[in-house]
C-alpha cells in the first residue's frame, strides 16, 4: 500500500527507512515549514514525531520491535547534527551523545536500546567515518575500524548488544 505524506506537505513526499515486527514503519515525510521531519506509520496512519525549536528538521531510521526510535535532529543554529532516540509509545525524544561535533546517524537499535550507526570522524586529509555504539544511556563508543582500515559504518546489531555489522573502507596499496 502507499504510504501517506504529513498533511502539511506541499509535495507529497514521504520516505520510509525501517519497519519492525509488527509493521509498524519510520522515515521522514516533507511538509510545509521544515526541509524533513521524522515520522511513523502505524496501522496506516503517519504521525509526526516531537522535537523541540532548537531544531529545524528531522529523521528517523529505525524502530524495534518494542516501539523505540532511533534517528537524528539537525540543529537550527550550527547546522550539526545530534543522534537521537524517540522513546516507546510515548515518543519522547532524548538526545544521544555524538562521537564529535559534526555529523553522528544512528543505523539501528535493538529491544535493549542499544544503538549503531557512524560518525564523522576528521583527518588531515578529509572526512572519514567510524562506526558508533550507544548504550542504553545514550553515551555513544567508537568502535573503529577493522585493521588496516580508514572508514567504518555499523548498521545492524543482534539483539544481545554483542555483534554488529556493517561497512568498512580498506587502504590498498
Amino acid at each position: 500500500s502507499v504510504l501517506p505524506a504529513l498533511p502539511s506537505s506541499t509535495d507529497g513526499r514521504a520516505i520510509p527507512q525501517g519497519i519492525n515486527n509488527k509493521g509498524h514503519i519510520v522515515g521522514v515525510s516533507s511538509n510545509g515549514t521544515n526541509p524533513w521531519l521524522g515520522v511513523v506509520w502505524v496501522d496506516g496512519q503517519i504521525k509526526a514525531l516531537p522535537f523541540t525549536a532548537k531544531y529545524r528538521s528531522s529523521s528517523a531510521g529505525a524502530i524495534n520491535n518494542l516501539g523505540d526510535i532511533i534517528g537524528s535532529v539537525e540543529s537550527a543554529t550550527d547546522k550539526g547534527s545530534f543522534p537521537v532516540i524517540w522513546e516507546r509509545q510515548s515518543y519522547k525524544m532524548r538526545v544521544l551523545q555524538r562521537l564529535t561535533k559534526y555529523f553522528t546517524a544512528p543505523t539501528a537499535i535493538n529491544e535493549n536500546r542499544l544503538a549503531v550507526g557512524y560518525g564523522n570522524y576528521p583527518d588531515g586529509d578529509g572526512i572519514l567515518f567510524h562506526a558508533v555504539g550507544w548504550k542504553a544511556d545514550g553515551s555513544v563508543v567508537d568502535l573503529g575500524t577493522l585493521a588496516g582500515g580508514v572508514s567504518s559504518a555499523a548498521q545492524g546489531i543482534n539483539g544481545a548488544g554483542v555483534d554488529a555489522l556493517g561497512q568498512a573502507r580498506l587502504t590498498i596499496g
